[in-house]
């Protein structure tokens, strides 16, 4: 007897944004998606589309206790190699974290977790 409470695909130039929810009164479960486009400019860094997928779920196991299990990044996508193909002799050539700039999503990869609540 579960509900979906929403859905929605929203557009900003080349990005893509998909989310949806299942409930009902003991579980949820959440999908989202995010195509994110090509990205290009200054000193020839150039980056392909991508796409990210997070799944959340939660039961409550008590009137008190619930439990969260997830994954972000399910798929284990990373960005593209950060290096400006002009540059010579300069490690990765980029302003910040090395040559996986964060510039599409998180370098690290997939996260999976799982939390308990308690409420008083």
């Amino acid at each position: 007897n579960g509900v979906i409470e929403a859905h929605a695909v929203l557009a900003a130039g080349d990005h893509q944004f998909l989310n949806e929810h299942w409930a009902d009164l003991q579980a949820r479960l959440e999908l989202r998606g995010i195509k994110l486009g090509p990205l290009g400019g200054e000193e020839n860094f150039n980056f392909n589309g991508k796409i990210t997928t997070d799944i959340y779920a939660s039961y409550k196991l008590t009137k008190k206790i619930s439990l969260f299990v997830g994954a972000d990044n399910l798929f284990n996508t990373h960005p593209d190699l950060g290096v400006n193909p002009l540059a010579k002799g300069w490690a990765g050539d980029n302003e910040s974290g090395g040559p996986w700039d964060s510039v599409q999503m998180g370098f690290n990869g997939r996260k999976i977790f799982t939390k308990l609540v308690l409420n008083f």
